[in-house]
């Protein structure tokens, strides 16, 4: 099985689209305000996922390993343009939901606080991996919400920048973290247990995030 294998095989286990915070919201259950108020709350996701990759990269023991976290944190703050960082972009989404102001609750204080500590003193491999796995559901779920937000005509398909962005960068992303992990998941041993291990804490810190944020309504 190779890294490829194992990830596809964990997403179907996952089944991240019957996750009780899409089936709401593909089935018309959820409300609105829930909707708004849940995705104000996922914005300290956004803001802060750069930081653990940040601190990723000073311990990155290749300048190849290195340069694509470096990359990956540029995109995130908008490559030199700070009305282009994704914060900037989720602002500007919840902006046009007129989202109120919040304070970061349980569920995603527990995701930002999973991600520092793998990023800042797990083993290398395994932190690359859930970062991975984390940008690889990512990318699929953003189409997800994206298409809900203009069947349910909260907002028009011109208002999803950070979505629609998403569902294509987060692939990319992604991508970028598999490469630096193919080798180590194919030699086996101890390096591919931790990747493993990575992708299964990645998949599951998603999936507590957005269970999180959907009891939370």
């Amino acid at each position: 099985m190779t890294l490829d294998d194992f990830a596809r095989a964990l997403k179907l286990r996952q089944q991240p689209l019957e996750w009780p915070y899409f089936r709401s919201l593909r089935d018309g259950t959820m409300s609105r305000q829930a909707f708004v108020t849940s995705q104000a709350q996922f914005s300290f996701a956004v803001s802060g996922f750069w930081k653990p990759m940040q601190a990723l990269s000073a311990r990155a023991p290749t300048s190849s390993m290195r340069e694509m976290l470096l990359a990956n944190v540029a995109d995130e703050l908008g490559r030199g343009d700070r009305a282009q960082s994704h914060e900037a972009t989720f602002g500007r989404f919840l902006d046009a939901l007129a989202a109120p102001r919040v304070k970061p609750g349980a569920a995603v204080l527990a995701f930002n606080a999973a991600l520092s500590e793998v990023c800042e003193r797990g083993e290398v491999p395994r932190a690359l991996a859930t970062l991975g796995m984390i940008e690889d559901l990512f990318a699929s779920l953003s189409g997800e919400i994206g298409r809900a937000v203009v069947a349910r005509s909260w907002l028009s398909a011109e208002r999803l920048v950070h979505y629609r962005t998403h569902e294509a960068l987060d692939d990319v992303h992604a991508e970028g973290f598999y490469a630096q992990l193919r080798d180590g998941f194919a030699a086996g041993g101890e390096v591919r247990t931790n990747i493993e291990a990575g992708l299964k804490l990645g998949a599951g810190a998603f999936e507590a995030l957005y269970r999180g944020l959907a009891a939370s309504q």
